[in-house]
């Protein structure tokens, strides 16, 4: 973890100097508004404490602190001498910085010290654009916890608030897209887990504002409504958890520009479709990139067996995924076929196989080319895509089973066909 180094405010004729050549220094692309900003004419006496997590990364977009609910609450932070701070959340999450507000050695009149407070916040919000990603992925969870913990160091009766910019999607830690389906598995499941990892950010007595959330840009997909209402369902559960005073979420417009300059890399998260409307958003040109069936779909196989509970129901919900393969010929698919999971059993990877090749024949019957599609069976292997669904005594909890009796077409250009593929090494 790195160290962060608390910096108290300069005075205010060398402030107004750093805040010009700030404003001529490049940075990671964080947006702040000019010099002449407008400031809030509230004022609290409690001291403020404020921490901003920012998800500095190519696929969520750019923070802009030229919004009047970050520029009040950091004006607060001055006017009450409290503190401010501004956490990176990428792969390695570290403070960038943590302004120590000073009292002035001397009693200064209301004017006066709401001059200050101005010029203390305007020095603020130029410093905040230097800061940059260092390490590739990005860790939200961490990013929170190290929010945290800056907030509760700051001077007793403090009031803490933390203001997270990002999408919620990560891709590193405990809370990994990546490698788990985070959208199917229960939230509550989640939570259990993170408590015994002891990764739950501690968060009592924190006001917490989300700017942000599931908003994307660049090549990661964005979010259906679906995904959006589990990911908020997962992070409000999260943070409740975590004994957050309050947790709001900001749905103002976000624009998609992303960050400009250099920046460490960083995975997309793949955003499977399972609406039964799915076949509306097939178009000659475009495929969504992870289409899933599972045990509750027209897709769906008689138990321990490779033949369709309803073929005709199976043929009509694969068909335009065919029409789309025949439009394009240069285009090609992953068929991966999962099972539930049996404790002590063996992977079942051949019933899976001969369920993604059930599909792949039935698609070559309607004329498409079987040398554009690729059958490879993960049975209960562990993946991105599979839900924990045994109980504590491996039981199968029949919900959760469903979930991972399921068929996933991939386009071939996805990364998630690595990850996938990757599963494989855990065989013997």
């Amino acid at each position: 973890m790195r160290k962060c180094k608390v910096q108290r405010i300069l005075p205010l004729c060398l402030i107004l100097v750093m805040c010009l050549t700030a404003n001529m220094l490049g940075g990671c692309g964080i947006h702040v508004g000019g010099l002449q900003m407008e400031w809030p004419e509230s004022e609290k006496q409690t001291p403020q404490a404020i921490s901003i997590v920012a998800g500095i990364h190519e696929y969520t977009p750019a923070v802009s602190f030229d919004t009047e609910a970050i520029k009040k609450q950091i004006y607060e932070a001055c006017y009450t001498y409290g503190n401010v701070s501004l956490v990176v959340a990428d792969g390695e999450p570290f403070v960038a910085y943590n302004f120590e507000i000073k009292k002035p050695d001397k009693n200064i009149d209301g004017s006066k010290r709401r001059q200050l407070a101005k010029g203390n916040a305007q020095q603020i919000l130029t410093e905040f654009p230097k800061a940059c990603a260092k390490t590739e992925e990005y860790d939200p969870l961490t990013a929170i916890s190290l929010s945290a913990d800056t907030l509760q160091s700051s001077q007793d009766g403090t009031e803490h608030t933390m203001i997270i910019c990002d999408s919620g999607l990560s891709t590193t830690s405990y809370l990994n897209f990546l490698e788990s389906n985070l959208f199917e598995t229960p939230v509550e499941t989640i939570v259990s887990k993170l408590e015994e990892l002891h990764a739950i950010p501690e968060l009592e007595s924190v006001d917490i504002i989300w700017i942000g959330l599931s908003k994307t840009c660049g090549a990661q997909p964005s979010l259906d409504s679906d995904h959006k209402y589990k990911l908020q369902e997962l992070w409000e559960a999260i943070l409740t958890a975590g004994g957050a005073k309050s947790v709001t979420f900001d749905k103002s417009p976000v624009p998609r520009e992303g960050y400009s300059g250099n920046l460490p890399p960083c995975s997309t998260v793949p955003i499977e479709s399972n609406n039964p409307d799915f076949a509306s958003s097939i178009v000659q040109q475009t495929i969504p990139e992870v289409i899933k069936w599972d045990g509750n779909s027209n897709v769906r196989f008689q138990g321990d067996s490779a033949a369709f509970v309803d073929e005709n129901a199976a043929e009509r919900e694969l068909a335009p995924i065919g029409k789309y393969l025949k439009s394009n010929p240069q285009k090609s698919v992953y068929i991966f076929g999962m099972t539930a999971s049996i404790f002590g059993g063996d992977s079942n990877i051949p019933l899976a196989e001969a369920r993604a090749r059930a599909c792949q024949q039935l698609l070559v019957s309607k004329g498409v080319p079987e040398s554009q599609m690729s059958c490879v069976g993960l049975g209960q292997l562990p993946n991105q895509q599979r839900v924990d669904d045994l109980d504590e005594n491996g039981m199968q909890i029949e919900e959760l089973a469903q979930k991972n009796r399921a068929v996933i077409i991939v386009d071939s250009e996805s990364p998630l066909v690595a990850i996938l593929l990757k599963s494989l090494e855990n065989l013997e």
